[in-house]
């Protein structure tokens, strides 16, 4: 019988660095024979991909709860067409963003729906599947910013500096309501940060290759 594959999701605000260590995990577990696979929400098959160039570039105003809502259709469709398949397979997964970004975002920033409120609509979305570990990339406004002014920015990225400020607090208050978070100071070297990483992810994969 085929062990199912873990779950591991990055979080941050724009610029925090997570894409990159998500890519440098990949690798390394491709090097060590993990099958794996990444994703990144919203998007990841034509239903999602559809609702993100919505979302990320439409010209027309899209107020925040419809926000909440096309968020959480592009990630049902994910999770059921690809994500939860191949869990099934074996295969780690592997998500930069997840619905933490959704209580993040639409909740601690626009102030949408409570957190609690939130938390009882993600399992909706999610058919109650929780990431096995959540890396939250802590990293102060000022810089995350700074990394991204040469960069084109989509309709959320060109939010005000306060809006990213109540995202970023949000995560931190997100990172202290579970033990599957592990939050990170995101202005560490890359190659520190992915070590951290590594050897968290290794913890859990090959307790489980041993069983």
């Amino acid at each position: 019988m085929i062990s199912p594959g873990f779950l591991f999701t990055f979080e941050g605000i724009d610029g925090c660095g997570k894409s990159t260590q998500l890519a440098l995990l990949r690798e390394y577990l491709s090097s060590q024979g993990v099958p794996c696979e990444s994703f990144r929400e919203p998007g990841g098959n034509i239903v999602s991909e559809s609702i993100r160039d919505l979302l990320l570039h439409s010209d027309h105003p899209i107020t925040p709860t419809a926000e909440v809502f096309l968020f959480s259709a592009a990630r049902a469709q994910l999770i059921e067409q690809d994500i939860k398949p191949r869990l099934e397979q074996g295969i780690t997964i592997l998500m930069d963003r997840f619905f933490d970004s959704t209580t993040a975002y639409q909740g601690y920033g626009h102030g949408v729906m409570d957190a609690d409120t939130l938390q009882k609509l993600h399992p909706f979305a999610t058919g109650g599947l929780l990431p096995h570990r959540t890396y939250i990339f802590d990293l102060s406004v000022v810089e995350a910013r700074s990394r991204t002014q040469q960069q084109e920015k989509d309709r959320i990225e060109q939010q005000s500096e306060a809006y990213f400020e109540r995202v970023a607090e949000g995560y931190r208050q997100i990172a202290s309501t579970a033990s599957r978070y592990m939050i990170l100071d995101a202005s560490r070297p890359i190659g520190e940060l992915h070590d951290a990483i590594r050897g968290d992810v290794t913890s859990w994969i090959h307790p489980a290759q041993g069983e």
